[in-house]
């Protein structure tokens, strides 16, 4: 691609000198770096049920430990274990923040009529 010429409107738009390159180059990285954030920040790095398993170990092991699940606080501001979906259904938050829950055998048992349950939570782990 060095040895052919430019077309003529990209020669007469775009700046031709080593910091004009370097310039593109980085934006156009950290445009393709913001598109991928999005798409990994909804749809989660590894899928919606690992994510969501995940988020229930750590509950699991911090309540063990004597932590007030329904109240803790993560570094956002937003429940480090839980959240209220917006139909104000109580699911679990996923290192991923996705805004949805998974049907899985594992967690069934203990939803009740709004989601999640906060005292099987507490007394059935």
């Amino acid at each position: 691609h060095f040895l052919t010429k430019p077309f003529a409107w990209a020669h007469r738009a775009l700046v031709w000198s080593g910091e004009a390159y370097l310039s593109y180059s980085l934006g156009a990285l950290s445009v393709f770096g913001f598109i991928a954030c999005c798409f990994v920040w909804f749809y989660g790095p590894i899928g919606l049920e690992a994510s969501q398993a995940q988020a229930f170990t750590f509950l699991v092991r911090d309540q063990r430990l004597g932590a007030s699940i329904e109240s803790a606080q993560g570094p956002t501001s937003l429940g480090k274990y839980l959240m209220r979906f917006p139909t104000g259904e109580v699911i679990l938050r996923g290192e991923t923040m996705q805004f949805w829950d998974i049907r899985a055998p594992w967690l069934e048992p203990l939803r009740g009529p709004n989601g999640l349950d906060l005292s099987r939570l507490k007394k059935d782990i």
